[in-house]
């Protein structure tokens, strides 16, 4: 994963989201579930909401999300919802 960030960080720099999004340093985060088993039990992908909601209330945050795990995430959540 870091030889990707390494790889396109200058690419990254030139798309200029900071100003596009008006974004000050350190004054957000980016997060993601690309481990499977975060999304996988529901008692694990609770404990990671809540702890997402906590500091949103004080930061931006920005969440990036594969499809694969995004429909695994959503079907875990309309099933736990019945």
């Amino acid at each position: 994963m870091i030889d990707s960030l390494l790889i396109n960080l200058e690419k990254a720099k030139k798309l200029n989201y900071m100003k596009k999004l008006n974004l000050k340093e350190k004054s957000y985060a980016l997060i993601t579930f690309h481990r499977r088993s975060n999304v996988d039990k529901k008692e694990d992908l609770e404990k990671l909401i809540k702890i997402i909601n906590y500091f949103g209330k004080y930061i931006k945050i920005f969440f990036s999300n594969s499809s694969k795990n995004k429909k695994k995430m959503l079907r875990n959540i309309n099933y736990w919802k019945n």
